[in-house]
This record gives structure tokens, sequence and C-alpha cells, in this order.
């Protein structure tokens, strides 16, 4: 069992050092984020970013993740407790994220959402896309055409993956 209040005093996502460096390149304080599963990497993306939406699927983890957020006074971040991720495209307008994590369950589907909430020239970035759980992911973001990076780490992830949407034509 994961330790939260550990994972969040660290304030730093549980993510390849890789990947966390060329993130940390992507965002500034006017990018918009959107996470598919919380933890250390929200507080930090709370300190960098304009805005943050976490998707929770653990309620233990939400309540944490919202309690460390008021401790930290970071007012820029929303926490949502969602099960099943399912209603997501209910709840966000097209072209409204800069940067998408893919960390959580069912990514799948969290990827198909993503898409149309990703604003033209955004990222969305795939954390253990070697998995053999994730090949479908990795498939259906690779079909889109979108540009594609590859990171590699250590812990007890290893790769993660980019994909640049495309900027929008002029017509």
């Amino acid at each position: 069992m994961l330790d939260i209040e550990k994972i969040l005093a660290e304030e730093k996502p549980f993510l390849g050092e890789h990947t966390i460096r060329m993130i940390g390149q992507i965002i500034t304080r006017k990018t918009s984020v959107l996470e598919f599963g919380g933890g250390g990497s929200t507080i930090w993306f709370a300190r960098r970013a304009k805005r943050v939406l976490t998707i929770e699927g653990n309620i233990t983890f939400a309540i944490a993740i919202i309690k460390k957020l008021n401790q930290e006074k970071l007012k820029n971040t929303e926490v949502r407790y969602s099960p099943k991720y399912t209603l997501f495209h209910l709840m966000v307008p097209p072209n409204t994220f800069d940067l998408v994590l893919l960390d959580g369950r069912k990514r799948l589907a969290c990827a198909r959402l993503a898409v149309n909430s990703l604003k033209p020239n955004g990222w969305i970035v795939l954390d253990n896309s070697e998995a053999v759980k994730n090949k479908t992911c990795v498939e259906y973001l690779g079909s889109l055409g979108w540009k594609k990076w590859e990171t590699s780490g250590y812990k007890l992830t290893s790769n993660a993956t980019f994909w640049k949407k495309p900027k929008e034509k002029k017509q």
C-alpha cells in the first residue's frame, strides 16, 4: 500500500527523472494541466502551472490531496473524485488543457477523453507506456499521427511517451 502522506510530502511526480525534466520544460505559469491520477504530481503541477484539474479514482488519495493543497494554500487546483473516470467529457469543454498526464486507471478511456480536451500544440503524456496493460492506449494515441517522444526512467516507472497535438491549420 502506498503511503499517500509520504508521497505528497515529496511534492514530486512519481515518474522517471527524464519524464519530470521534460514536463518541467513544457509547463509554465500559463499552462493548464489535466491529470488522471493524482499525488505528488498534483502539488508539483500546482506550484508551476496556471491551472490544474486532477481526476482521482481513489477517495483516500483525493481527500489527502485536497487537504495538502489547502495546507499549502494552492488555490489553482481542483481535485475531482471519479472512481470510473467516465463522466469527464461532460465536465470539461474542448481545447481546454495544454498538458494531459495519464497516470491513473483506465488509461485508454482517459486518453480518448483527453484528446478533445487538449489544445492544439498541447501534450499528452502516458506514464508506464511500456506496460502490456497500456498497449492499446499506446496504439490508440499512436494512430493519431501526432509527433511522439519517449523517455525512460527509474523507480517503479520505466517509460513515458509524449504525444504533441498538431497546431490547428488555418483555412
